[in-house]
Order: structure tokens, then sequence, then C-alpha cells
């Protein structure tokens, strides 16, 4: 909390068609938590499943480890949907990819492809151009 007022950094949007979350500044533990938290309420507001872009050009700072990186994997892996969906990761900067890579490389949720992409755009063409379960180990 900052001068009284909760620090947010991060923003979901439903797009109608997919859902937008927007990172950005530092992350911290407690954001990934009330992250993992939100997304869980807001996913069980929509039927069906939709998926998700994740964009993470926006963070400056990554105060998290692996061990945070692995219990928010877990939340995100542990949960059951009702059916399979894309969850496009937007990295460009060297960490924001590694980070990326490690929460590709711990969710192993079934119903969940996971892919690593350069824009919001690249995500949304990767929606409309293939489906489901075709590719699901390609990156970049």
């Amino acid at each position: 909390m900052r001068n009284g007022v909760a620090r947010m950094p991060f923003e979901i949007t439903n797009e109608g068609d997919h859902f937008l979350v927007r990172l950005y500044g530092t992350i911290t533990a407690e954001d990934l938590t009330r992250l993992a938290n939100e997304g869980a309420v807001i996913e069980d507001s929509v039927l069906p499943v939709m998926n998700r872009i994740v964009d993470l050009t926006g963070v400056e700072e990554f105060a998290i480890g692996f061990p945070e990186m692995f219990s928010f994997a877990f939340q995100r892996r542990s949960r059951p949907f009702s059916t399979h969906f894309k969850s496009a990761l937007i990295a460009c900067e060297p960490v924001q990819v590694g980070y990326a890579r490690m929460f590709q490389t711990l969710n192993t949720n079934p119903m969940m492809e996971i892919r690593i992409l350069d824009s919001v755009q690249d995500a949304r063409d990767w929606f409309r151009r293939e489906s489901v379960g075709s590719d699901a180990s390609a990156t970049p």
C-alpha cells in the first residue's frame, strides 16, 4: 500500500472474446496472489472459458523469484477448467521472456495452451488462426 492507496500493478479487461491482462511496474508475490484470486473470480463469471492475453511489456521489475512463480503456476495448473483455451504471454525484454518461460514451463494444466508472443496483435491473430491443441508446444 502506498500513501494509503492499494497498489494495483495489473488490470484485467473482458475484450468480448478474450481477457486482456496488463501487468506494469513492479510485480511482487502479493500481486501474483491477488492476480490469481481476482482472475479466478472473473473466469468463474464467464462461460465458456475464454482465451487470454497477459501483457508483460509494462513490467519494469519482477520482485519475485522461483518460489513465488512456482506457487502462482501451481494455482493456475491446479484450477479446473471446463474447456481448452489459449493463454498468450506477451514479452519483449529478456527478463520478461525469462519469467514468461518459467510460468509456461511450470504450468502444466492440460486445458491451457500457452505461447510466448511479441505483441497483443500476434496473440489475437493466433486466437483466430489456430484451434486449441493444434501445436501446444510451439513458442517463437
